[in-house]
């Protein structure tokens, strides 16, 4: 009896273990993808799409490595809706 009982909770040790790898790696698969998102998922306003576009900026993943300090048109109120459409979109 006591070997049927280790048996089986070894087995669900190992099972619960592949179990959340397998959920990370999800989540991390999850996380890429919102990334390679166009940055038209954020709803930002039409006038802050065609600034970041003319700045050659497509994807969320290029919004969040640009320096929104330097392109023209991006003041402190565009700014931060930029970055709170961010982090509402991928909370990361």
């Amino acid at each position: 009896m006591d070997e049927n009982y280790t048996l089986i909770n070894n087995e669900i040790l190992r099972l619960k273990k592949e179990f959340t790898q397998n959920l990370r790696n999800y989540s991390d698969y999850i996380d890429m993808c919102l990334l390679d998102a166009p940055i038209e998922v954020l709803c930002l306003p039409s006038e802050i799409v065609s600034i970041l576009h003319r700045e050659n900026v497509f994807r969320v993943f290029e919004l969040s490595r640009c320096d929104l300090t330097k392109i023209k048109g991006i003041g402190d109120r565009r700014r931060l809706q930029i970055e709170t459409r961010l982090r509402e979109f991928a909370p990361i």
